[in-house]
C-alpha cells in the first residue's frame, strides 16, 4: 500500500510539472496580444496582467497554508491544484476595464504605465482616503509573536521590531524609521501606509524580511535599505534626506540576497550638497556580501539628471569587494525616464550590471527595459 501511495504521489508531481509546462508554453506564445489592467483576481502582484510573475508567486506558496496564492472562492486558506488551475485559466488575461490615472502624463508617478494601469504615486499609495487615524499608544520596541498596528499615527523616532516578531503595519502613518534588524526570524509588512523618516542616517525602512505594499516611503538616508528577503510592490519611494556626506538612494542593498522590487516608482530626487547627494534611484552594491537573487520588474526609474550619478547601480561592477561574486540579478520590463539631459542620471541610466569585460554574470537577465519615450535601455559594466 505504501509503495503504491508513493508512486501515485510521484506521478501526481510529475503530471503537475508537465501540465504547468504545457500551459506556460501556450500562454506565453499568446501573451503579446493582451493589454493589461490591474483588476483581475489572479493578478497576484497587482501589476495589471496575469503572467509569469504571478505564477512564480503562486508556486512559491504551493502546498502551503497561505492567503497568498489562495484563489478559491470563498478562500480556503491553502494553495493547491485548484488555485494553480484558476491562475492558468486566467493566464494572460486582463479585466478590460479602462483605468483613469490621477495624472494624464505617462510614465510619471500617478500617471499611466505601459500596461494599462497607473504608476504608484501620491494618489494610489499610502493611507486609503477616508481612514480615521488614532494615536498609537503601544511601545516603540514591538515584541510578541504576531502584532498588527492598524489605522494609527505612530510617533516613534525608531519603531524597532523584536527579533522574532511578525509585525503588520497597515492603513497607518509612521513618523520615524521602521527597523527590522539583520538576522531577525520574524517579519515586517507595511501595507497601505506612509513612513516619514525625516533626517536620519538610517533607512526609513530596513533591513531583513520586509514586505512593502502600496505604501509611500520618504525620508531617511535611503527610503528602503535591504539586506535579505525584501519585497517592495506598488509603492512610491522618494525624498531621501541629504546631509553631511550622505550618499542617498530610494532603494539600496549593500550586499545580500532574495529581494524584489515590483511595479514601484523609485525617485532619489534630492540635489547635491557639497559631496553629499543621490547615488541612484536603486543601488545594488557588493560592499559586505555579494548581491544574489535580486529582481526588479516593471518599475519606474524617475530621472534626476542633475543630482543622481545614475538611475541604477547594477551590483556587478568592479568597484566593491564582492561585486565579482554577484549573480542572478534580473532587470525586466522597467521604464527609465530621460530627464533634462536625456539619460536619466548625470552619467547615464545604468552602470555595473555587466562584468568589466562586458559579459553577463551567472543568472543575470536584462530584458525589456525601455526609455519612457521609447527605445531600449542597454546594460553596461
Amino acid at each position: 500500500m505504501g509503495k503504491y501511495s508513493i508512486e501515485v504521489r510521484i506521478c501526481a508531481v510529475a503530471c503537475l510539472a508537465i501540465i504547468t509546462s504545457i500551459f506556460l508554453w501556450i500562454v506565453l506564445a499568446s501573451r503579446e496580444a493582451n493589454a493589461a489592467n490591474p483588476s483581475l483576481p489572479s493578478d497576484l502582484n497587482n501589476d495589471g496582467i496575469v503572467d509569469i510573475f504571478d505564477l512564480s508567486i503562486l508556486l512559491s506558496n504551493y502546498g502551503k497554508n497561505s492567503t497568498i496564492g489562495d484563489l478559491s472562492s470563498p478562500p480556503d486558506g491553502k494553495v493547491d491544484m485548484f488555485d494553480l488551475s484558476t491562475l492558468l485559466t486566467n493566464y494572460g488575461k486582463t479585466s478590460g476595464v479602462t483605468v483613469s490615472c490621477a495624472v494624464s502624463t505617462p510614465n510619471v508617478p500617478d500617471g499611466p504605465d505601459p500596461w494599462g494601469g497607473c504608476w504608484p504615486g501620491p494618489s494610489n499609495t499610502g493611507v486609503p482616503q477616508g481612514t480615521i487615524l488614532t494615536n498609537y499608544a503601544g511601545p516603540c520596541t514591538v515584541t510578541g509573536a504576531n502584532v498588527t498596528i492598524d489605522s494609527k499615527t505612530v510617533n516613534c523616532s525608531e519603531l524597532v521590531i523584536g527579533m522574532t516578531t511578525n509585525l503588520v503595519i497597515k492603513n497607518s502613518v509612521v513618523n520615524g524609521i521602521v527597523y527590522a534588524d539583520e538576522g531577525n526570524t520574524g517579519s515586517l509588512t507595511i501595507q497601505d501606509s506612509e513612513v516619514n523618516a525625516g533626517t536620519t542616517s538610517f533607512g526609513a525602512v530596513s533591513y531583513d524580511n520586509i514586505t512593502v505594499i502600496r505604501s509611500e516611503i520618504q525620508g531617511g538616508q535611503h527610503n528602503v535599505q535591504c539586506t535579505k528577503n525584501c519585497r517592495v510592490v506598488d509603492s512610491w519611494l522618494h525624498d531621501s534626506i541629504v546631509f553631511g556626506e550622505s550618499h542617498n538612494n530610494a532603494f539600496i542593498s549593500n550586499g545580500g540576497s532574495d529581494y524584489s522590487v515590483e511595479h514601484t516608482s523609485l525617485h532619489c530626487n534630492r540635489q547635491p550638497i557639497g559631496t553629499a547627494g543621490c547615488s541612484a534611484d536603486l543601488s545594488l552594491f557588493g560592499d559586505f556580501a555579494p548581491i544574489e537573487r535580486a529582481t526588479v520588474s516593471r518599475s519606474l526609474f524617475v530621472a534626476n539628471s542633475t543630482g543622481a550619478s545614475y538611475c541604477l547601480y547594477g551590483g556587478t561592477g568592479n568597484s566593491k569587494p564582492y561585486d565579482a561574486q554577484a549573480n542572478t540579478i534580473k532587470m525586466i520590463d522597467n521604464v527609465f525616464q530621460r530627464g533634462t539631459n536625456n539619460q536619466c542620471g548625470v552619467s547615464g541610466p545604468v552602470t555595473g550590471f555587466l562584468k568589466p569585460d562586458g559579459s553577463y554574470p551567472t543568472g543575470n537577465v536584462w530584458s525589456g527595459n525601455v526609455w519612457s519615450n521609447g527605445g531600449a535601455v542597454l546594460p553596461s559594466s
